[in-house]
């Protein structure tokens, strides 16, 4: 995985908001700070509401990073990931792994960077987080590649693949690859606490399959 490459700092003054992006961040894995009282420079990426941004101009505050404004919470958070990977957005390239099973291996790659890894045993739970991926995460090219295995396709994975070409833009590739080799680890991976089948989505998403 793509360890976070910047610091992440909040600077969030209502109390709802900021549950929200607590809890959000935290399912991804990111770290972050508060501002503290005294602090004047910050050295990596603000998280602010409309209150939080009145503070640290108030306060003379110099934030050396990106800002990112919290008016929609979804859009805020997929920035604020792709910044923390060390990437900038719009992103040229979006590509979403999915291994269909018993539990579904789900992956997203940015620009060749590994951003996120999913273990899901609920349809409706990976059907939520694809729509913020693809509706959220602002990239010049958006595609889905879905693992494939004609002895393994049933009613089940026909039923899913059928639903994300209804509820995803228009836009977005949908590709069904190859799964046989998908669950095997590859160099230049570091797959170090990954359910084998999030191993198999990012194989995917990065077209490592035989």
């Amino acid at each position: 995985m793509l360890q976070q490459q910047r610091a992440l700092y909040l600077a969030l003054y209502d109390p709802r908001t900021m549950m929200k992006v607590m809890e959000r961040l935290r399912e991804l894995k990111l770290q972050f700070k508060g501002v503290y009282e005294k602090q004047r420079v910050i050295y990596g990426i603000v998280v602010a509401d409309e209150e939080g941004y009145r503070y640290l101009e108030k306060n003379s505050v110099r934030v050396f990073g990106p800002l990112v404004f919290v008016d929609d919470i979804d859009k805020a958070i997929a920035r604020a990931l792709v910044l923390a990977k060390g990437l900038d957005f719009p992103l040229s390239n979006l590509v979403v792994g999915i291994d269909l099973g018993a539990s579904i291996g789900f992956a997203v790659v940015g620009d060749s960077k590994v951003l996120m890894t999913k273990l899901f045993v609920s349809k409706s739970k990976l059907f939520e987080t694809l729509c913020w991926v693809v509706e959220k995460f602002e990239s010049k090219r958006r595609c889905i590649r879905i693992g494939f295995a004609r002895s393994t396709f049933d009613e089940y994975r026909a039923d899913i693949v059928d639903k994300i070409a209804r509820i995803v833009p228009s836009d977005v590739e949908l590709e069904l690859v190859p799964e046989r080799g998908s669950s095997k680890i590859r160099s230049g991976i570091a797959t170090r606490g990954l359910h084998e089948d999030e191993i198999a989505a990012l194989n995917i998403a990065l077209g490592r399959t035989s």
